[in-house]
């Protein structure tokens, strides 16, 4: 290489100028902070050691250990010798005023009718031991009217019972249950869920 080329590399490197300070731009300079690795465990060790100690203090506390109420006889004993400050929410004197006898005159309304509903039962009262298909339940009593009366018009024997809020449509008076569930596979076609219950 010649002595040049090494002159010419120098001029894009000046030496010996320091570089300039501009105060406008100080914020851009970066600032680094150069931890070790001993450093950075050490710091994470404190953080998590304060954590857990923090976390068992609040626990403490929210379950009342760290109450601040002294247990000493002596603090207790000057507690219960004070006088005790009783406040009475009561006016130690009221003045009663008589009402006018037009304002005391005034009937009491009478108390309002209330109609009763009567529920109708069903005509035929069967024995507790009878049992019955029951193969649908509605809300409306008009849905379960129609529901029996085609029910009636295809040659079944069908009752509409009242069972709380619903009207419930049942086939047929048996006298075992096993009867009624043999003859509930009649249905079962039309009605997916037919239920032998008692009557």
């Amino acid at each position: 290489m010649s002595d040049s080329n090494i002159h010419n590399q120098f001029e894009l490197f000046p030496h010996g100028k320091r570089p300039e300070y501009h105060p406008n731009l100080s914020y851009l300079q970066p600032r680094t902070i150069r931890l070790q690795t001993e450093h950075i465990v050490g710091i994470c060790l404190f953080l998590i050691i304060t954590n857990v100690t923090c976390f068992c203090l609040g626990v403490r506390q929210g379950r009342g250990g760290g109450d601040s109420v002294s247990e000493d006889p002596k603090i207790v004993a000057d507690i219960a010798a004070e006088p005790a400050i009783i406040v009475s929410s009561v006016p130690e004197k009221t003045e009663v005023f008589e009402l006018p006898e037009e304002l005391a005159a005034v009937p009491e309304p009478e108390p309002e009718r209330v109609e009763v509903m009567q529920i109708k039962l069903p005509e035929e009262v069967v024995d507790d031991d009878k049992f019955t298909i029951q193969v649908a339940s509605f809300k409306k009593d008009t849905s379960a009217q129609r529901e029996a009366s085609w029910l009636k018009d295809k040659g079944y024997e069908t009752f509409v019972l009242r069972k709380g809020d619903y009207a419930i449509v049942t086939v047929g008076q048996f006298n075992q249950a096993a009867e009624a569930k043999n003859y509930s596979r009649r249905l079962s076609e039309r009605y997916k869920d037919c239920l032998v219950r008692r009557f």
